[in-house]
């Protein structure tokens, strides 16, 4: 076996077929079909790695690659530390979405559900067209929860302000600009 420090974050261990054989009783295709949990390969692949590089592994977060290398196998090990670090996230855009209900008890099935979500005091408009009614949410995010809960129990949706505004324009608004909460009032929720 022969382990190599590469760098400070990396170290380079190549076995041949017969040590792997030997030392760790199995062979590269063997390593393919079992589990890291079947095996302690790695571990004690890490253990030589301890003794002979003096690298404590065992705080690190590791990547263990393996690949075949002439008449063996070769082990690129990276390691970094396990910070407290903040990790930061993409964050999508938010918008405004229209959804449609085609009927009232849809609509207040959706209500009730947002009212046991805690989700009662959003900023909302509800508006009447044609008997479907449109609960207009700025703010939500498409792959959200609250985006999820709503979408099952309306039958349609649209996203975008200015077709919320042209909703707006075009039908009767119901409850102002925290429509939810006034009618879960209405309806005897608080």
């Amino acid at each position: 076996m022969n382990i190599e420090r590469l760098d400070s974050s990396r170290i380079l261990i190549s076995l041949g077929d017969k040590e792997l054989f030997e030392q760790f009783h199995t062979s590269f295709d063997g390593l393919e079909k079992n589990t890291v949990q079947d095996s302690d390969l790695l571990g004690k692949i890490i253990c030589e790695t301890k003794l002979i590089t003096g690298v404590d592994l065992s705080d690190k977060k590791l990547t263990i690659e393996a690949a075949r290398y002439n008449s063996g196998c070769i082990f690129l090990i990276t390691f970094r530390s396990r910070s407290k670090r903040k990790k930061y996230y993409l964050k999508e855009r938010s918008d405004t979405f229209s959804f449609c209900f085609s009927s009232f008890d849809q609509l207040h099935c959706c209500l009730i559900a947002l009212d046991n979500e805690r989700k009662s005091d959003l900023k909302s408009r509800l508006v009447h067209i044609d008997n479907m009614y449109y609960l207009i949410i700025p703010g939500i995010f498409r792959s959200g929860r609250l985006f999820g809960l709503i979408m099952e129990y309306s039958s349609s949706f649209s996203q975008g302000k200015y077709r919320a505004a042209a909703i707006c324009e075009r039908g009767t608004l119901i409850g102002g600009n925290n429509a939810v909460a006034r009618l879960l009032s209405v309806f005897g929720y608080d």
